[in-house]
């Protein structure tokens, strides 16, 4: 029994490591080797006798790992399907891995306000929460939970009582998502944490729009002047630029309709539009040899 857990533990992760960013940055590459290892290591999958495509395996793993075991990319996409279907319009813009602070905040949403997520699967610990939460609402609006419904009571103790929570649960192979509590909005701002989520013309943007110039600056000082000036903007205003700043990014996000359910998250954690998206999928479409 043990050797059949290893066994099944190390196949978990082998299939992991297919639904990777790694992994698809090969295949854009016409890179199959690491696929090719998986297949030929735990065998190709049952289609009748049919030609099997790479794109047929990438589906056969997502199922699998939706079934077996749930891992970050399960529920980031499944959650990044819940929001589409929530707030996907042309105005809105979904970021991963957000760095805030010493965190980085698994998504993000921007379109009348600023969201960030934070989601704990099936196999993680509370280490770190309290502070990710922390860093988060000191430039987010709204600070959300996500986590399964059966270790809520493991999580609800490391956060405050502004952050909200999201529950997920499973119903006959289909993950769901519910708010079982709604996220206390931040009035404050932290403009010194903000400044270094930003790129260097966005905070210059900042300081242009809010204060209609540029003061005279250099490469060497612009940091600590912006620095300076941003921290005399009101909350609200700064809380606003940030959303109008963060929301002039290139961004996929009216796009993911239009993709792979399976793939969406793949798809916004590397910026894939759409010819890039035809490009990959005309390179999972490739017929499996092995």
């Amino acid at each position: 029994m043990a050797n059949i857990d290893s066994y099944e533990k190390w196949k978990t992760l082998r299939y992991s490591a297919v639904l990777s960013r790694g992994n698809f940055n090969k295949l854009l590459h016409d890179d199959f080797a690491l696929m090719d290892d998986v297949i030929f290591d735990y065998g190709k999958i049952n289609a009748n006798s049919a030609p099997l495509t790479y794109k047929d395996y990438v589906s056969y793993v997502f199922r699998y790992l939706t079934k077996h075991y749930r891992n970050e990319y399960i529920i980031k996409n499944a959650l990044l399907n819940h929001l589409i279907d929530e707030y996907g319009t042309s105005q809105t813009i979904a970021l991963n891995e957000f760095a805030v602070g010493t965190s980085i905040a698994d998504m993000v949403l921007f379109n009348g306000c600023s969201k960030a997520f934070e989601i704990k699967t099936e196999h993680d610990s509370p280490k770190r929460l309290a502070s990710q939460i922390s860093n988060y609402s000191e430039i987010f609006q709204y600070c959300y939970l996500v986590a399964h419904e059966d270790y809520l009571s493991k999580y609800q103790k490391e956060i405050d009582a502004n952050t909200g929570i999201i529950k997920y649960y499973i119903n006959r192979g289909h993950i769901y998502f519910e708010e079982i509590k709604p996220a206390t909005k931040n009035t404050q701002i932290n403009p010194y944490l903000l400044m270094r989520c930003l790129r260097t013309e966005e905070y210059k943007m900042i300081v242009r729009l809010y204060y209609g110039s540029l003061p005279e600056m250099n490469a060497f000082t612009a940091f600590t002047i912006c620095e300076q000036l941003l921290s005399q903007i009101p909350a609200e205003s700064l809380h606003q630029l940030f959303i109008q700043i963060i929301k002039g990014r290139k961004n996929n996000m009216k796009y993911l309709k239009k993709y792979d359910k399976s793939l969406r998250q793949m798809c916004l954690s590397m910026h894939l539009f759409p010819n890039e998206y035809r490009m990959i999928n005309e390179k999972l479409l490739t017929p499996i040899k092995i």
